[in-house]
């Protein structure tokens, strides 16, 4: 078993994913599985913070910031 990445903020991607979902269930009550795909890895290896990606996500599907 290998050790596991994490990003600047010491989350792992399933971790970090976790945030993005309750980020986005707190908006809505869906999750990220419920909305379009968008490359969330891409994200958090870029170290972009859960919230800014649960709101891009939010924001591709109509919801307004």
């Amino acid at each position: 078993m290998g050790i596991e990445k994490h990003n600047q903020d010491g989350q792992t991607f399933k971790e970090w994913m976790k945030a993005v979902d309750r980020r986005i269930a707190s908006v809505c009550g869906l999750s990220s599985m419920d909305l379009a795909d968008i490359c969330y890895w891409d994200m958090w290896n870029d170290d972009c913070p859960a919230t800014e990606a649960a709101n891009e996500a939010l924001e591709n599907e109509g919801f307004p910031f």
